[in-house]
């Protein structure tokens, strides 16, 4: 028999569903900019965009603002469709407030998957 990958290697890649039984494979890859990004056809699309149009319908209209700052965090509660000078506006809040909005995502992440 084949042998399996280690559990932290098929913990990278999948996401399991117990529920469900089904397993997800973890796509896309961060930029240096901290935005998360997935080929679809051959071209290069960013995660708040398609998580979007996933959650909306529609292309946004404007850009998509992440509203605590933390560009990986891509949860449509998270997500705003605003104008290039909204998005701009926000900036230097966005900076003061980020770090400590980051430290509170993690953790959040840490207790939902029980990581030690």
């Amino acid at each position: 028999m084949k042998k399996l990958p280690d559990i932290e290697r098929l913990n990278e890649i999948f996401i399991h569903d117990p529920e469900t039984g089904f397993i997800y494979k973890k796509v896309g890859c961060s930029n240096s900019d901290g935005y998360m990004y997935v080929y679809v056809d051959g071209k290069q699309y960013a995660f708040h965009r398609l998580i979007w149009k996933l959650e909306t319908g529609k292309d946004p209209e404007g850009v998509i603002d992440h509203i605590n700052g933390i560009r990986n965090d891509n949860r449509i509660a998270n997500l705003r469709d605003v104008t290039q000078a909204e998005n701009m506006k926000n900036t230097r809040s966005r900076k003061q407030k980020r770090r400590a909005e980051q430290l509170k995502h993690i953790q959040k992440m840490k207790e939902k998957w029980k990581l030690t």
